[in-house]
């Protein structure tokens, strides 16, 4: 019974048993509906965990790479995708375009599913063989708890810009929420963050395994040669 903006999964309890329901999470007290009741403090904190548990916590058998950013996750989940790929790890993908899971591509509903779903997708993932998994991280998702229960290995930060201030209110609530992504990552994780963005910057400071990346500043991996082209972008 996920509480929303618009609706309230409490009010569909006896909808979804009629439906095939077998139990109800919820968050208050409801009428008996006929099937066993679990009450937690927050559904949206409790439901990822539960999803992980019954799948097995699939992250744990996967190389798991989360992006996040303002701009350029889509394009860079994509890169990964390719990187790994190119290198014999069979890769699956969960980005704003599609996801795709071994050979099985569909267009994707959210940038980053619910938490089932979500668990769902890389519970396929592992049965299809893939050694690893690059998915965009929304700040919505960080903040909605889609991505809680879930281990990751690595994560990368494009940059902040103005974006989802409806939902987040100001930058610094924006900018916390992507944070969140990074305190998630285990000391020996590496965090790829571009230092030209400001908030990169200050996001550097604060991670353990920081690896850093920049055009105009000192950084870990910096281009030497970048020449643009109606063919692409080569650089070294």
């Amino acid at each position: 019974c996920v509480p929303g903006a618009v609706h309230d999964g409490h009010d569909h309890v006896v909808q979804a048993v009629r439906a095939g329901a077998v139990a109800v999470l919820a968050q208050r007290t409801l009428p008996d509906p006929g099937v066993p009741v679990a009450v937690v403090a927050s559904v949206r904190r409790a439901m990822p965990r539960l999803a992980a548990a019954h799948l097995g916590h699939p992250s744990r058998s996967l190389d798991l790479v989360g992006v996040t950013g303002t701009n350029g996750k889509t394009t860079t989940t994509y890169l990964v995708e390719g990187i790994l790929e190119e290198g014999g790890i069979s890769c699956g993908r969960i980005s704003s375009v599609s996801y795709r899971v071994g050979h099985c591509e569909t267009v994707a509903e959210r940038t980053t599913p619910e938490s089932p779903q979500l668990q769902r997708l890389m519970r396929e993932m592992v049965a299809e063989g893939c050694g690893a998994c690059v998915m965009e991280v929304s700040s919505h998702a960080l903040e909605l708890h889609r991505v809680d229960a879930i281990r990751f290995d690595a994560a990368l930060f494009t940059n902040l810009t103005r974006d989802h201030l409806d939902f987040h209110g100001d930058m610094s609530r924006y900018f916390a929420a992507k944070c969140q992504l990074f305190q998630m990552l285990a000391d020996t994780a590496p965090a790829i963050i571009n230092i030209d963005d400001d908030y990169g910057r200050q996001l550097a400071t604060t991670v353990a395994r920081p690896v850093t990346y920049a055009m105009d500043r000192s950084a870990d991996i910096t281009p030497e040669r970048i020449d643009f082209s109606l063919d692409g972008i080569e650089l070294d």
